[in-house]
C-alpha cells in the first residue's frame, strides 16, 4: 500500500499493511520518500524498502488516468523470475546489494532497463487500446526491473482500483502480442559514485554512460 501526501511531496510505502479492530494501521515495513527529489535512496542509508528496488511504489506505476488519457510518459516498472546470482549490486535506480536466484544466461540485475524495438508498428498489432499504450511506453521509455517475483511471474505494475468507483474491467487484455524476442537490454546507468560503504559492504560498480 502507498499513501501520498495532499501536496504530493511525500510518499509512504507499506509492506503487509493492515488495520486492527480499533482502526489503527500496522505494517511490517514502512518507508517514506521525498518526491521532490528523484525518489531514489542511497544504498547506504540504512533504511529499509518495501520492494526489492529501493524506490517508491509509484515509480513506473501504470495509472488509470494514464490509460484514459491515452499515453504513459515514463518508464514502466516490471517484475520477473530470474534476478542474476551470485550476490551483486543493482544498477540505477535500484542500487542496492542483492542476492540473486538465477545463474542462467541473460539473467538481469535489478534496475536494468529493457526496451521494445521502436521500429515495431504498435498500431497495426492485435493489442487492444491499453496494450498499445503500454507497448508505446516500452518503446519510448522502456521498462525497469524492480522486483524479483515467483517462478513463472512476469508482470507490470498498475494502480489498484479496489473499492473505487472506477475499474480495470474490460480495459486490460492479453499482452501476448508483444514480441518478447524484440526486447533489448540497454546499457546500465550509474549516475554517481555513492559515499564509500561501511566496512564489509562491497563497493558498487563505477560510473557508466547510458547507451541510447
Amino acid at each position: 500500500m502507498s499513501v501520498i501526501s495532499y501536496d504530493k511531496r511525500y510518499e509512504w510505502d507499506f509492506y503487509r499493511a493492515q488495520k486492527d479492530k480499533n482502526g489503527i494501521w500496522y505494517a511490517k515495513y514502512v518507508r517514506r520518500w521525498d518526491l521532490a527529489t528523484d525518489g531514489v535512496n542511497s544504498p547506504y542509508d540504512g533504511k529499509t524498502t518495501v520492494r526489492a528496488c529501493p524506490s517508491p511504489h509509484t515509480h513506473g506505476l501504470i495509472t488509470y488516468e494514464e490509460i484514459q488519457q491515452g499515453y504513459i510518459d515514463h518508464a514502466v516498472a516490471f517484475s520477473y523470475w530470474g534476478e542474476k546470482k551470485p550476490s551483486h549490486w543493482g544498477v540505477y535506480p535500484c542500487q542496492a546489494y542483492r542476492s540473486g536466484v538465477s545463474d542462467r544466461q541473460g539473467a538481469m540485475s535489478l534496475g536494468e532497463r529493457i526496451q521494445l524495438d521502436p521500429t515495431i508498428n504498435v498500431e497495426s498489432s492485435s493489442l487492444n487500446r491499453a496494450g498499445k499504450i503500454i507497448a508505446k511506453a516500452m518503446q519510448e521509455y522502456g521498462m525497469i526491473f524492480v522486483m524479483n517475483c515467483g517462478q513463472g511471474c512476469n508482470s507490470v505494475y498498475a494502480e489498484s482500483l479496489l473499492n473505487k468507483s472506477i475499474s480495470w474491467d474490460g480495459i486490460f487484455g492479453s499482452q501476448s502480442a508483444i514480441p518478447l524476442n524484440r526486447l533489448r537490454v540497454l546499457n546500465p546507468i550509474f549516475p554517481s559514485t555513492p559515499t564509500p560503504p561501511p566496512p564489509g559492504v562491497p563497493t558498487p560498480p563505477s560510473q557508466l554512460q547510458v547507451n541510447p
